[in-house]
């Protein structure tokens, strides 16, 4: 008799959670992104909004055990934060959330081997993943790391992607030079006829 209400159930679960997600334990929240990795302020209040106990930037031993994190989960198509604790992270290694270890209550590591650049080269906590930004960037549609070498949604620089916008054709750099006595009748209309009716 239950067994005839297990597949329905278990398509519903499957249609209320996020595509390609594992459900997560009610002290792990995902985010649409973590805080800036250069503003410490922002992490700091981050960790106040969640209640983690500890500060980020205590080193007392005993107070590494409610810190707060955000993270990559280990399928890197989200970004999660929690209040945990502080792990150590060796060197060629990112710090990931994982849903298998540890009860879910400290990150594990990603071999960041394969970055181009931005793969930590020393041990450190967890909790100042914030000074790895290339640990952070991931291409949620592709589940990998930007940095990493074979990640489609890499990054591109300014150099490999050419500006094809003319610089007078930014409406930010260019100031106004219709004198103020000037009324917009008197100004030529220069809008292409098929984008004046476009909405």
């Amino acid at each position: 008799m239950i067994a005839q209400y297990v597949g329905p159930i278990l398509m519903i679960l499957l249609n209320l959670t996020p595509h390609g997600s594992a459900v997560l334990p009610k002290w792990v929240h995902r985010v649409a992104s973590c805080p800036d990795s250069g503003n410490i302020s922002q992490w700091m209040e981050a960790s106040r909004k969640l209640y983690c106990q500890n500060k980020l930037s205590s080193d007392d031993p005993y107070q590494q055990g409610h810190q707060y994190h955000c993270l990559p989960s280990s399928f890197l198509n989200e970004t999660v934060e929690f209040c945990g604790r502080s792990v150590p992270i060796g060197p060629g290694s990112c710090a990931v959330y994982s849903y298998e270890v540890s009860a879910n209550t400290q990150p594990t590591s990603y071999n960041c081997s394969k970055f181009t650049s931005g793969c930590p080269e020393e041990f450190f906590h967890s909790k100042n993943i914030f000074k790895y930004p290339d640990c952070l960037n991931i291409s949620k549609n592709e589940k990998c790391f930007k940095a990493e070498k074979n990640c489609s949604n890499s990054f591109t620089t300014s150099k490999d992607t050419p500006n094809t916008t003319p610089s007078h054709q930014s409406s930010k750099d260019t100031p106004n030079t219709t004198p103020s006595h000037q009324s917009s009748k008197d100004t030529p209309n220069t809008t292409p006829s098929h984008q004046r009716y476009m909405s």
